[in-house]
């Protein structure tokens, strides 16, 4: 028993130390390993960045190491698998900062666009301020125009209201001439016949031919006469006093026939003078109406043109506002391609560089869409803590 225990604890020190030995760093895994240290440390990089559950990132940051160090006759199909996977984890990566790009300059382009889109609408506005303009010199042009207008138009109506006001004088005054003849006539002519000693009684009639003497067309002395033989009772009267009383009389009837057909020719005059200033009237009242409607369309053409103004002001800054956009979006997008450039330079490259110098020799990584579905379930099912794969060399070679 105690040799045979003694054998196996040989056997098993032996396999031991024999493993030992296997996992030993050779002066070649050492060159491989400070080769590849950067390039390795660019690819964990690029697995942590990626979109795998922690547990798969950490499996593969484990293995990452140990499978891309190894020289070719050293890797099973283990080691293999982990370099698909790795393969595929950093095509992923390239690919999202592909769509990065993509989208970044789709944002350039949707900016851009709607950049043209408001430069067009504003020479749209621009256009509509030009035509306000236009609209507003044109009324401001009417109202000039339509200004001279109502001014003849005034000028008429005042010349119309002064002949109105001369010519009707003439017809006023015959108007008041036969009012004056028409009382002494009727209150004057019977106090002068009336042969009452009451000199109140008489006043009265007597005083309605104060007027009337500047109407009697005679000789100055005998009408200077007239009022003081008026006063006279009758039966105090001379013959040649009696002759001016007839006189009176006479000058009454003359003037009771003449007034009336002197009044009845100015009538039609008044009339027709009437007819032209109400006419004068209304042209000015009609021109001063479209005057103002003529003003009211200005201002409607100030407010109109302002507003334009305004909306060119707007569209114009909203313009301007989508250059600062631009450029973020050109940076974003120039950033995302250097970002890639380095993403293929720095970590595909080594990646690639590190494959090949392993597989180039007999074998040939499959790419990232050739792997297969069990390995694919592997790496995302699989929960490896970083400690379980320290080194690719850990996991068997036997299994190769």
């Amino acid at each position: 028993m105690a040799p045979d225990a003694a054998q196996r604890g040989t056997k098993r020190g032996g396999a031991k130390q024999k493993q030992d030995s296997s996992l030993g760093e050779t002066p070649k895994k050492r060159a491989v390993e400070e080769k590849g240290d950067l390039r390795i440390t660019a690819v964990c990089s690029a697995i942590r960045d990626s979109a795998l559950p922690d547990g798969c990132r950490e499996m593969l940051c484990a293995a990452a190491p140990g499978v891309l160090s190894l020289s070719i006759d050293k890797r099973s199909k283990v080691h293999n698998m982990f370099a698909r996977q790795i393969e595929h984890v950093l095509k992923d990566r390239s690919r999202t900062l592909e769509n990065q790009i993509e989208a970044a300059a789709a944002k350039v382009a949707e900016i851009e666009r709607s950049r043209d889109e408001l430069k067009n609408a504003r020479a749209g506005k621009q256009e509509s301020v030009i035509s306000c303009g236009e609209l507003l010199q044109e009324c401001k042009t009417k109202v000039d125009a339509q200004g001279g207008v109502v001014k003849e138009k005034s000028e008429a109506l005042a010349a119309a209201q002064d002949a109105q006001r001369t010519g009707d004088a003439t017809a006023n005054k015959l108007k008041a001439d036969a009012a004056i003849m028409i009382k002494a006539r009727d209150h004057g002519l019977p106090a002068i016949k009336n042969d009452v000693d009451d000199a109140a009684t008489r006043a009265p009639g007597l005083a309605t031919l104060e007027p009337f003497w500047r109407l009697v067309d005679g000789d100055s002395c005998m009408l200077g006469m007239l009022p003081g033989v008026c006063k006279k009772r009758p039966s105090e009267r001379s013959d040649f006093d009696n002759k001016m009383i007839e006189f009176v009389e006479e000058s009454m009837t003359k003037l009771a026939a003449e007034l009336p057909v002197k009044l009845q020719q100015e009538v039609p005059g008044v009339l027709e003078r009437a007819k032209l200033v109400n006419a004068t009237k209304a042209a000015f009242d009609e021109a001063s109406q479209h005057e103002r409607t003529l003003l009211e369309e200005t201002d409607r053409a100030k407010i109109s043109l302002a507003q334009a103004e305004m909306l060119v002001m707007q569209a114009q800054k909203a313009e301007e506002a989508c250059e600062p956009a631009i450029l973020a979006a050109k940076a974003e997008e120039e950033h995302a391609k250097t970002r890639l450039q380095t993403f293929l330079v720095t970590n595909i490259a080594g990646f690639e560089s590190l494959r090949d110098d392993a597989l180039k020799p007999q074998t040939s990584l499959e790419t990232s869409d050739e792997i297969s579905g069990s390995e694919a379930a592997t790496c995302s099912d699989t929960k490896v803590e970083p400690a379980a794969v320290p080194n690719a060399m850990d996991i068997s070679v036997g299994g190769a």
